[in-house]
Parts: C-alpha cells; structure tokens; sequence
C-alpha cells in the first residue's frame, strides 16, 4: 500500500508540472534563457556591429549577447591583455554587417593604450640601423610583441658588437598599427672588422626567413 501511495503521489506531482508548463506556454510565458535567445537570434540575423574602437570588454560582451565567439589577439604572441578596458580593438573579420551563424566564430585584433601611443607617435619607420641591441630593445619596448628579430654574423660589426644591420619596413616608410617589425641584429665575435663604429653605417644585409633555427646568439634575448 505503500509504494502504490508513494507512485500515485509521483503521478499527481508530474501531473501537476505537466499542467503548469502548459499554462505558462498558453499564456505566452518564456524563460529568460528562452527571451535571451531570441533576443541573439535577432542580433545576429542583423549582421555584425562595428567592433573597431571598442574596448575587449564591450566586444566580449557583444559576442555572448549574440551568442558568437570572440577570438582575440593582441599586436603579436607574445601580446598579453591586462586590462581589457585599455584593449581596443582595431581590427576585425568577418566586417560589419555580415551575419554569423550561431556559436561562430569572430576574430578580433587589439591593440593596448602603450602600443597605440608608439604608433601613434612614430608613423614612420626610423632609421635603427647602426643602433645596439640595448638601445633598439629600448625603443621597440612598447610594441615588443610586434618585433620580430633574428641574429647574424657579420664583420661588418665592430668585434663584440651587437648592432642592428637590417630593418624592415625600410626607413621613412610608413607605419599603420600593429604593423609588424622585423630587424636582424649583427654580431661578430671573429675579429677582422670591416665596418665603423659611429652608428651610421649602412649595412648590406637581405633580410630573409632564418632557416637556420634559432641561434644561440639569440636564445634569451628579448628579441627572439
């Protein structure tokens, strides 16, 4: 008698549950996860808004009211975000306007207040040929995450040098931000130097893919 007690109560309570949920659907009634929703369905069937300019903050709040991904990425790599407040974005794919399918995925570039204010003020490449290592490390410090560097021999550097031999973009050229950075710092430790010391020797030096794997030279430095 008692377990026919027990399953005629688990009866009348889903019963019950049963004819509550109805009632709830014939009066128009929806959840918040349900009005959440739809309420992305209709966001992204309005294509994407203009994420450029925002802070990494907004955008991620954007791509969880749409229900869509947002992949980030700062200037490069090694490009950390700490306050997302100071992230903004500059860069973004697909463009405004397109319409992502639901949980897609959105890629986002950013950039920090730091790095934006080093673009900001160099708009052109400088001349850093001829430079030490200590003073390029220096300079590129605010935008470190955009510099990609490899180390070479070269006579041309004074024994027990490292210099910067080659840059790219080349001098005077313009630069967009974000834009990436490339020198090759020249090292000579056999002697027979056949360059100068002032720091305004021009160089020949290709700048190229390094084939050769990372150099010892360049193993810890803060450009590798």
């Amino acid at each position: 008698m008692a377990s026919n007690s027990k399953a005629a109560g688990c009866l009348t309570a889903f019963v019950g549950l049963a004819i509550v949920g109805g009632c709830m659907q014939l009066f128009g009634y929806e959840s918040e996860s349900t009005k959440a929703a739809k309420v992305a369905e209709t966001a992204r069937a309005a294509g994407l808004p203009d994420l450029v300019g925002k802070t990494l903050t907004e955008v991620e709040n954007t791509g969880r009211s749409m229900d869509v991904r947002i992949d980030d990425q700062g200037i490069g790599p090694i490009a950390s975000c700490d306050d997302k407040t100071d992230c903004i974005v500059f860069r973004m794919s697909p463009k405004p306007g397109a319409v992502v399918e639901k949980f897609g995925e959105v890629a986002v570039t950013w950039a920090t207040g730091e790095e934006r204010a080093w673009y900001g003020k160099w708009k052109k490449m400088p001349k850093v040929i001829g430079w030490t290592e200590a003073k390029a490390e220096r300079f590129f410090k605010p935008v470190e995450a955009a510099v990609e560097n490899e180390s070479q021999q070269s006579k041309k550097v004074p024994y027990g040098k490292d210099l910067v031999i080659a840059q790219s973009p080349k001098p005077g050229k313009p630069l967009k931000l974000g834009q990436k950075i490339r020198l090759v710092i020249g090292y000579n430790l056999d002697g027979g130097t056949t360059g100068t010391d002032n720091g305004n020797t021009d160089f020949d030096v290709n700048i190229g893919d390094n084939d050769g794997g990372e150099s010892r030279f360049c193993r810890g430095k803060w450009y590798c």
